[in-house]
């Protein structure tokens, strides 16, 4: 792709992700799923543009924008707010693991006729997602009567990229 196209492109996915957060608020269909769509629509549907064509700037550029979303939520820790979500937090997130464990579990076991052992370690694996997999959406959908906590985003594992 020549680069001024390209920097276009990027400021249109820019402004139409603002403008589909704003339409979440109005019509409660997520931001991500217009995103999805043309992203479905510009590379496997028309073949307009291949994802290889982004090379080491599409990780520079995701290593960058994961920096300024951990360091504005970094900002706006409240650590009284910490201490209030703790044992919730570590309740929903352990049985999340334990759940997603023994699902996948299973799954394995029937589906993929992996024994025992193998399947629970595949389940223990895909139970341990970091957070930052977790979809903007659902959070919204979750708060959508007041804010996300900033904490939500600010988790250790967060710090880890591909």
């Amino acid at each position: 792709m020549i680069t001024p196209v390209l920097i276009i492109f990027i400021g249109f996915l820019i402004f139409f992700g603002h403008y589909l957060a704003e339409m979440f608020d109005r019509t409660r269909i997520p931001d991500v799923v217009g995103l999805l769509l043309v992203g479905i629509l510009l590379g496997p549907v028309f073949h307009l543009i291949d994802p290889a064509s982004f090379g080491q700037a599409g990780r520079v550029f995701t290593n960058i924008v994961l920096v300024f979303i951990l360091f504005e939520s970094g900002l706006e820790v409240r650590f009284e707010q910490l201490k209030l979500a703790l044992r919730g937090t570590a309740a929903l997130t352990t049985l999340n693991f334990i759940v997603t464990t023994m699902l996948v579990a299973a799954m394995a076991q029937m589906f993929a006729g992996l024994d025992f052992l193998s399947s629970v370690i595949l389940g223990s694996i895909l139970g341990a997602h970091p957070p930052q997999l977790l979809p903007p959406w659902l959070v919204k959908w979750i708060y959508r009567s007041k804010p996300p906590p900033p904490w939500l985003w600010n988790r250790p594992s967060a710090t880890c990229t591909p």
